[in-house]
């Protein structure tokens, strides 16, 4: 115990002293305070240890990599996780075993960007696929940054790879309900807007290209929605009167449970209606009001 009953931590060192006959005489050592140095690395081990949950967290792999060398130098534990290596028996891939690692389409591609930062002695960022030994294919986002010596030369890259995997799968699922939601407008003649009031700007699907179409024909923006609503008023009523006479028995409270599912199937039914109301009325009528105002450079088709 240090002052004030502080609990601190000492360093002991003791020799023996021996006399003639090899008995011990006395012991002699020195006693030194570490307290400070033994909390400075328990700090350290922390904060390495916070450094490490946040990147598994993070999906995130730190590395050094020497070019000199053509190896890794350094490899994060979540690093080697991500590339599904174990960190406690995996060791560091040179280049050609990393390069293994890279999906066969974007090998060629990857080596060619590395080459040109080695080259250029710069920072370089690429996105590319790996495939683990069990085939899984993960994306990773890289990132990579020289370090340099007094003479401008290269002593090793330092950076991150992260797996976006889930990401990408996200933005795929996203890229295919976009063009589900296109398909559904074409085949039921139903288009989309969006009118940005600070700009002034409209956007539209694809769909209300129709629309638009014969607006740019003769001007006449109310004959422009009244043709466009023609053509997809017998789709879009058969579509409404289908789901409606679905909703039917549910809204008369048949089957078991009935009564209590009966006020959803009421609520959708009015949905529907509302729904299909705006679609033949209130969208035209709309379109109708702002290419009254918008000019032709305002409106521009939304990519697919």
């Amino acid at each position: 115990m240090g002052r004030n009953n502080a609990i601190s931590v000492r360093l002991c060192i003791g020799h023996p002293i021996l006399d003639e006959r090899g008995d011990v005489v006395e012991f002699v050592g020195a006693s030194t305070d570490v307290t400070e140095h033994h909390r400075a690395d328990q700090a350290l081990r922390r904060s390495e240890a916070y450094l490490a949950e946040a990147h598994r967290l993070a999906k995130t792999g730190s590395w050094t990599y020497s070019p000199a060398a053509e190896k890794a130098i350094y490899w994060s534990d979540e690093m080697l996780r991500i590339f599904g290596l174990d960190p406690q028996t995996s060791d560091l891939p040179d280049r050609e075993q990393f390069l293994r690692m890279v999906h066969p389409e974007d090998r060629e591609r990857f080596n060619g960007r590395i080459d040109k930062a080695f080259r250029d002695k710069t920072d370089f960022v690429q996105d590319y696929r790996i495939v683990l030994t069990d085939g899984t294919v993960k994306h990773i986002h890289g990132i990579g940054h020289p370090v340099l010596d007094e003479t401008g030369n290269i002593i090793e890259y330092v950076g991150t790879d992260v797996d976006v995997t889930e990401r990408k799968r996200d933005e795929e699922k996203l890229r295919r309900r976009e063009a589900e939601l296109l398909e559904a407008q074409r085949l039921s003649h139903t288009g989309s807007w969006k009118h940005d009031i600070a700009s002034g700007r409209v956007t539209v699907s694809p769909e209300v290209s129709f629309a638009r179409e014969k607006l740019s024909e003769h001007g006449d923006a109310v004959r422009g929605a009244i043709q466009a609503g023609n053509t997809r008023f017998r789709p879009v009523i058969m579509t409404a009167l289908a789901m409606i006479i679905g909703m039917v028995p549910m809204a008369l409270g048949f089957g078991d449970g009935g009564e209590q599912n009966a006020p959803l199937g009421r609520a959708v039914i009015g949905g529907l209606l509302c729904a299909t109301m705006a679609t033949l009325i209130f969208v035209p009528s709309v379109f109708t009001l702002f290419h009254w105002k918008a000019e032709p450079s305002q409106v521009q088709e939304s990519e697919a």
